[in-house]
């Protein structure tokens, strides 16, 4: 008997060990990798706006960014260098999983869920430089909202049980206000909540009324033309998009995922319909076919246009929550002492692929950053430091477009130091006449917002010096910095 205890104890203690190795990993990726994750897209643009106003940046009322935003806004309120701020704003994501899952296997002593949580490593690749992306951060959250709800309570005391539902409700409410995706996790978690026997009806009636109530308050609150409405169809379009739901981009995207790791999802899902059947729990099956397929279905009619990699990977990510869940709940602790070493040291040698995988895919990242930083010096040398570029000059220089080069551009160059700052600045053609660009207190910002003043810089992080905006293009071979 002892001897089968010590077994057991060993199993879990490599599983534990697993789980800080993975996110060990995670935290050095998250500093070598530090510039590419966060100097690129929507995460540049929000350190930038951070340190512009020093203080919060909250968009479509996504207010669970908040706890993600924490670390580096207080890096800025200290002044502390750029490249601090930036590494602070790197970190806060696998700090935040690090500490719910060190919760979740010590002191809910969930090692399922904590082990399903390594999964997410798997389904992440060019996400990983996409330091702001909220699906990421949601699945933590998610997690351990799964794991704090179906803790055992029917032996506690009453302060617990308001202790249980508080943070249930704080659990949930970081889910709804931080993407409309949200909505699928909390319908999902509430369909395994209310078909769970061992939970009284009132704890389904209470978590029901706090789960819908807040994703309801979420919908009220989002404003007409947000950016969390850009995706509602007219019933036309969807119908449309239906018809053509095996010729859409975003089901050849799933379809070339699945050579990928979501193939394990897949598994998951088959197998734990399999096993549903075979044990007559035809509520969970129906549940589980219903839910995952309806996901699968909207997602690919909603992102039929998204065709980056990373709108990709964020879009099925959720499927390892969804058909991870009820895989590791029923199946993982059916196996014997010989299918958990294949399963660990499987899942082991994963998630060292998920991990190069990462690394790989750095290298258009990292050779974009080489570009600007290539730039950055010879403006510097030659004193000219807002650069307009036209679409066609940056084709020739960028592997990939970014509408945020004007942010990551100065905030790059102002790594090297505060009198380094340069502005770079994509147009479709360049309009001689223009007056903006001899304008020299503005410096260029996003397309939709061109021109920001000069004197609105951080002057803590940034100096640029008020000139006119000079042309880069490409002769004989070279960049070379021309007036207008």
């Amino acid at each position: 008997m002892l001897n089968l205890v010590s077994k057991i104890k060993l199993e879990e203690n490599k599983y534990l060990i697993l789980g800080h190795l993975t996110f060990f990993v995670l935290f050095i990726f998250a500093l070598v990798f530090v510039n590419e994750r966060i100097l690129f897209l929507d995460s540049g643009a929000q350190v930038f706006e951070l340190i512009r106003d020093e203080g919060f940046e909250i968009y479509a009322e996504r207010y669970s960014m908040y706890l993600f935003q924490l670390f580096p806004v207080l890096a800025i309120k200290l002044h502390l260098p750029l490249f601090v701020v930036i590494c602070a704003y790197s970190l806060s994501v696998p700090i935040i999983g690090y500490i719910l899952w060190l919760i979740t296997v010590y002191c809910l002593k969930n090692q399922r869920i904590g082990i399903l949580i390594l999964f997410i490593v798997l389904g992440i690749r060019h996400t990983f430089y996409h330091a702001i992306s909220e699906t990421f951060q949601l699945m933590f959250f998610a997690f351990f909202l799964y794991a704090w709800l179906f803790q055992a309570t029917d032996k506690s005391s009453v302060w617990f049980k308001i202790l249980y539902y508080f943070v249930a409700c704080f659990f949930i409410t970081l889910c709804v206000f931080i993407h409309p995706v949200a909505a699928f996790f909390i319908v999902f978690v509430l369909g395994m909540y209310v078909l769970d026997k061992q939970k009284t009806i009132l704890e389904k009636v209470i978590v029901s009324i706090m789960s819908l109530g807040l994703v309801l308050t979420k919908i009220l609150l989002t404003e007409s033309g947000s950016y969390d409405t850009r995706f509602i169809l007219s019933a036309h379009e969807f119908l449309e998009r239906l018809s053509n739901i095996f010729v859409l981009s975003s089901t050849r995207g799933f379809a070339e995922s699945l050579v990928d790791f979501y193939w394990i999802p897949l598994a998951m899902f088959i197998v734990s319909l399999s096993f549903y059947l075979k044990k007559k729990k035809y509520w969970y099956f129906s549940f589980l076919l219903c839910f995952v397929l309806s996901f699968w279905l909207i997602s690919v009619i909603l992102y039929a246009n998204d065709n980056g990699v990373i709108a990709r990977e964020r879009t099925f990510l959720p499927l390892f929550f969804f058909c991870g869940i009820p895989f590791m709940i029923e199946i993982f602790p059916l196996f014997s002492s010989k299918w958990n070493k294949i399963f660990l040291t499987g899942l082991a040698v994963f998630i060292v692929i998920g991990f190069t995988k990462v690394g790989i895919a750095s290298l258009s990242y990292t050779k974009r950053l080489e570009k600007i930083g290539e730039i950055s010096a010879l403006a510097n040398q030659e004193g000219k430091k807002k650069l307009l570029i036209t679409r066609e000059t940056s084709e020739q220089i960028f592997s990939s477009e970014s509408w945020g080069l004007g942010f990551e551009s100065i905030m790059y160059s102002s790594l090297k130091g505060i009198d380094s700052a340069v502005n770079m600045f994509i147009v479709d053609e360049i309009d001689y006449t223009t007056p903006e660009y001899k304008n020299t207190e503005t410096y260029l910002a996003v397309p939709w917002w061109v021109h920001w003043d000069i004197d609105k810089l951080n002057p803590h992080y940034f100096k640029l010096p008020k000139q006119p905006c000079s042309e880069l293009v490409i002769e004989n071979g070279k960049m070379v910095i021309k007036d207008l």
